[in-house]
């Protein structure tokens, strides 16, 4: 069963890991489907379900899309819970969680515009280790820059640098240059050899720390491994990722910037429109498509598409990226970094080209179009094929080779993109400002609310007379005639209104918990039927009335609802106080009686 496992563990690995599922989807695949085949002879065939054969799939889902965390829905529940704790009513959720991501987003820029760079190195110290000829440098416990982060403590301070597995022991700093003070473990073996040597997945059985001291350049410090002891020695386990971002392959990114080879400008396109894997040519919709929204919405491309060859300049993990570096575009040949791909296209003269724009490339989804500089112009026969940078093998997985792309050869299309208006952009315009007035309207009766409870007494005391809870039907008779009188019914009103509550419901419960006993409120229901006394014609309801509206938080309530929010409150009486499980347990007697005379 170790071993069954362990397929599934290694399948799922290479499938999440980015450096590894572009070129070993086939063995990973191959590894499912023996997991399959015994699961049913371990578990019985009555236990392979859709589940269970469905992982099988996962393989061409990794090839087709990339790793599986970059389709998974993992990320998006987590955030749902953010979402849900900014929603703070019903009413226009979707309103309410846009406000406030917008004033997150403001705060946090303005916080960032007002702080300075701090300095990566965090808390100095001089308790070592160091050694004699490092006496000059200066020496800190920790290192983050917001995409490395570099402890000497426990879980941050193990990393692997070329097949060597190394342990922090000291931060050090001379003229500027950061390195690393590390011990080595001297035994790096295997963890498992079935069903491939588990140092191909960078997983390691590792033992006896070295004592002897070795510096090493921080920047050397990207692969994090997780240390879980076992036995003598300890498993070392690699981080999928880095810490602060996702860590795309170029063959992965989202979106590309291209250059028309025929004198055809340069321009965004989604890396879902080049025709073939060698990405030397593109397709191109008509005129009659708005671009801008094309490319932002990563339309597939239909048959009738134009094709047309390009050359990539760089490419970006998402739109507005993919637009800085269309700027760049204009004056450099290439915008290949190191989070695009491990080797240059080439260097090229520093020129500016005409950028191909459809609309605008400020924020509005539909501002106004612009017209194109030239056309592609149509594409010639032309072949590459690309290399893969990293295999697994095995005895029983042949990965395939290289493709080929086929050439392909197509008519240009001359056209004119016409401007638009920006009609769009004036609406969105009015429609905030719109918002912005309503909510300025809500905030000033809130104030005026406040202002008054301000200006008014410190603390309201109950007239004489009045005492709460009500217990008995006598009681309520004996404040309903007191209640007669409006400056009686406006004290006793002030101090109900104290109890406040941020929900019409809310503050009805807490008002009518205060007003009313849990047994009395028994013998009530708002309408007075089946036997029981009326609630709506009673003095105590217009307390409960003017004390809801004078509440700052639910002023706006209207006798309607307030009526429904009474009648809710009596319909929940019976079970309050413990009746609830009281009357279950009644229940369950009588059952057992009943059941005990008839045997």
């Amino acid at each position: 069963m170790y071993r069954h496992f362990i397929l599934l563990s290694v399948s799922i690995r290479i499938l999440l890991s980015p450096d590894l599922c572009i070129d070993n989807c086939d063995y990973a695949e191959d590894v499912l489907k023996q997991f399959v085949k015994d699961f049913g002879s371990i578990y019985g065939l009555e236990f392979v379900g859709y589940n269970v054969h469905n992982l099988i799939h996962l393989a061409e889902d990794a090839r087709k899309f990339g790793p599986l965390d970059s389709i998974s829905c993992f990320p998006f529940e987590t955030f749902l819970g953010k979402l849900k704790k900014i929603v703070r009513r019903p009413h226009k959720p979707v309103e309410q969680i846009v406000k406030r991501v917008y004033e997150t987003q403001s705060i946090q820029k303005k916080r960032k515009e007002r702080m300075s760079v701090p300095s990566p190195l965090k808390q100095p110290h001089n308790s070592g280790p160091i050694t004699s000829d490092l006496g000059t440098f200066k020496q800190y416990r920790k290192y983050t820059d917001g995409q490395t982060y570099v402890s000497c403590s426990m879980g941050d301070n193990c990393f692997n640098v070329g097949g060597k597995i190394l342990i922090v022991a000291n931060i050090l700093q001379d003229c500027q240059v950061v390195k690393a003070l590390c011990q080595v473990f001297e035994n790096c073996n295997a963890f498992f050899s079935y069903p491939l040597d588990s140092t191909c997945l960078g997983i390691y059985f590792v033992s006896n720390l070295s004592k002897q001291m070795h510096l090493v350049l921080l920047d050397e410090l990207k692969q994090k491994m997780v240390l879980l002891p076992l036995k003598s020695g300890y498993v070392a386990l690699p981080l999928l990722y880095q810490l602060a971002s996702f860590c795309f392959l170029p063959s992965m990114l989202p979106f590309a910037v291209v250059e028309f080879l025929d004198g055809g400008g340069v321009s965004i396109i989604p890396c879902k429109w080049f025709t073939g894997p060698a990405e030397d040519s593109c397709f191109w919709p008509p005129g009659r498509v708005n671009i801008n929204k094309a490319v932002k919405d990563g339309v597939t491309p239909d048959a009738n598409w134009s094709q047309y060859r390009v050359r990539i300049l760089g490419k970006a993990e998402n739109y507005e990226n993919a637009r800085v570096k269309l700027r760049r575009s204009e004056a450099t040949s290439d915008l290949q970094t190191e989070s695009d791909s491990g080797s240059r296209l080439g260097k090229g003269k520093q020129k500016r080209r005409p950028v191909i724009q459809s609309s605008s490339d400020e924020d509005w989804d539909n501002a106004a179009e612009q017209p194109e500089t030239s056309s592609p112009s149509a594409m010639e026969n032309r072949h590459s094929s690309e290399t893969p940078h990293l295999n697994i093998t095995h005895p029983f997985v042949q990965l395939p080779p290289p493709s080929t792309p086929s050439p392909v050869v197509s008519q240009p299309v001359p056209r004119q993109l016409v401007q638009a208006t920006n009609t769009s952009m004036f609406v969105r315009v009015i429609t905030l400002l719109e918002d912005i007035k309503e909510t300025q309207r809500i905030h000033s009766r809130m104030l005026q609310s406040l202002l008054k409870q301000r200006d008014g007494p410190v603390a309201a005391v109950l007239p004489e007379g009045a005492v709460f809870p009500l217990q008995t039907v006598a009681d309520v008779e004996a404040l309903e005639q007191k209640l007669i009188d409006p400056v009686f019914l406006k004290e006793v009103v002030a101090v109900v209104v104290e109890i406040g509550g941020s929900t019409v419901d809310e503050a009805t419960r807490k008002m009518m918990a205060f007003i009313m006993d849990n047994a009395l409120s028994r013998q009530y229901n708002f309408v007075g039927r089946h036997g029981k006394q009326e609630f709506r014609g009673l003095k105590i309801f217009e307390v409960l009335y003017g004390s809801l509206k004078k509440n700052a938080l639910t002023s706006q309530i209207t006798r309607k609802e307030a009526e429904k929010a009474a009648s809710k409150w009596f319909i929940g009486a019976r079970d309050r106080g413990g009746n609830r499980m009281a009357g279950a347990q009644c229940r369950v007697q009588e059952r057992y009686t009943l059941v005990t005379r008839f045997r």
